[in-house]
């Protein structure tokens, strides 16, 4: 015997085939191993990754920052040092022009004073002793 089946509505269509378990459904599609969590989570991946870079960055700007102020102070005091040996220069020169015979022997003309004719200098044994270029034996 032969069974002939009337054609239905779907005709030409697939169907999907049957599950073996009558109860079965199709698994949900799994979720990716990195979950969201909450915001803190995400804050504290953020911070993990941003902050040690960040950290280096604020220390080197800090280290950056003292030596131009260290420089700065160095060049400020050479220009004081090469200020003072200016005016130490010009001290010393008005010293030397104060000092000078010349202007010694013309200012004592003007008040009266007379250059010495015969002036002697008489040796003295303590400073023969210590003026001595040979060793001294004691």
């Amino acid at each position: 015997m032969s069974v002939v089946l009337a054609p239905t509505a779907n005709a030409g269509t697939r169907l999907p085939p049957e599950s073996p378990l009558p109860n079965h459904r199709p698994r949900p599609r799994e979720r990716s191993r990195l979950r969201r969590g909450p915001a803190h989570h995400s804050l504290s991946r953020v911070l993990l990754v941003v902050g040690p870079p960040m950290l280096l960055l604020i220390v080197y700007l800090v280290l950056c920052t003292g030596a131009i102020r260290s420089g700065h102070y160095r060049d400020a005091l050479q220009a004081q040092c090469w200020q003072t040996k200016d005016e130490m220069d010009v001290l010393q020169a008005e010293v030397r022009q104060l000092q000078s015979p010349a202007r010694i022997f013309a200012e004592g003309g003007k008040i009266g004073m007379e250059r010495p004719t015969d002036v002697v200098f008489t040796p003295a044994p303590v400073a023969r002793r210590y003026a001595s270029t040979e060793p001294t034996t004691r």
